[in-house]
């Protein structure tokens, strides 16, 4: 009986140390799970009580879940590329070096800690606004962006498309907050865009004067052209109006002209007759010599008719 009862209570003991050891297994595999997301507490504990931090961590591993395609819990060179290419329209060799570095699994905590060690996630929140306003170009939300005062930790959670920032954003088109979303993948996992270089803001400012100075001769020529042309039709009145005044010249010549041959026409016709009538005048004069002949007493110097001859003579 003894042996039974020791026997009983080894098989009861035996039971609760594997019941035991089963429930500590339990948690352990919740933890490991690949749906259950890790704690920043495990993997930056000075950051565990910040509120923003654990925001921008849970919304890192959602950016580090999307880029790990076969969920072994790390990023390869692969994944890396297909992300570029796929996700982010690239094919940039020199992001994919600056992504990976030396490192050719990129791991959760690895991405934080290369998030944490960016110049970007110590931006102030006017230099992300100004990011915004350079780099994503859509100023019809500056306002609203602008509002929410994000700084260079939260930059994360664009990338992630946050809900929340997306309707405090008041972003309806989906193109614009899928634009949002890469412009923040791209700062996060690959730093600042690159500066612009000072030659081409020269050459910007460049541009710039010479299209003032442009539109300036432009407008210039411009309103010589106008005064030009006005002086230009003022010309072709003042000839139009002398040319009229010539004509009207040109018409009185033609017919003080004409009067002056209707005149002399006249003046013709009346020689003519007279010259006819002196000639009749003559001829009769002659006539008459004639008949009375030489010698008669009407036919002396001092008759009449031969002073009626002379006279017309």
């Amino acid at each position: 009986m003894e042996c039974v009862c020791v026997w009983l209570v080894c098989v009861f003991v035996l039971r609760v140390c594997v019941g035991a050891r089963s429930s500590a297994d339990g948690p352990r595999h919740l933890v490991t799970d690949g749906d259950a997301a890790p704690d920043l507490c495990e993997v930056d504990p000075p950051l565990c009580r910040d509120a923003a931090s654990r925001l921008s961590f849970a919304s890192l591993c959602s950016v580090h879940r999307l880029m790990d395609e076969d969920e072994d819990g790390s990023v390869d060179a692969s994944e890396t590329h297909e992300f570029l290419r796929d996700d982010l329209s690239l094919d940039s060799k020199d992001k994919h070096r600056k992504f990976h570095r030396a490192d050719a699994l990129i791991s959760l905590q690895d991405l934080w800690s290369s998030w944490k060690s960016s110049e970007v996630y110590n931006w102030t929140q006017q230099q992300v606004f100004d990011w915004f306003l350079v780099s994503v170009e859509l100023p019809q939300y500056s306002e609203s962006f602008r509002k929410l005062q994000l700084d260079g930790k939260a930059l994360p959670r664009l990338a992630a498309r946050s809900p929340p920032l997306t309707s405090s954003l008041k972003v309806s088109d989906r193109t614009h907050a899928q634009k949002l979303q890469l412009k923040a993948l791209d700062i996060v996992l690959f730093g600042p865009p690159p500066a612009r270089p000072l030659l081409k803001d020269l050459l910007l400012v460049l541009s710039l004067l010479l299209a003032l100075v442009g539109v300036s001769v432009s407008f210039l020529l411009n309103r010589k052209s106008r005064e030009d042309l006005g002086r230009v039709l003022s010309d072709l009145e003042a000839l139009q109006s002398a040319e009229e005044e010539l004509t009207q010249l040109q018409d009185r010549l033609q017919e003080a002209q004409q009067q002056q041959r209707s005149v002399h026409q006249e003046k013709l016709q009346v020689q003519q007759r007279l010259q006819g009538e002196v000639l009749s005048a003559r001829q009769e004069a002659q006539r008459l010599r004639e008949l009375r002949g030489g010698g008669g007493p009407e036919g002396g110097a001092g008759g009449p008719s031969t002073s009626w001859t002379r006279y017309y003579l």
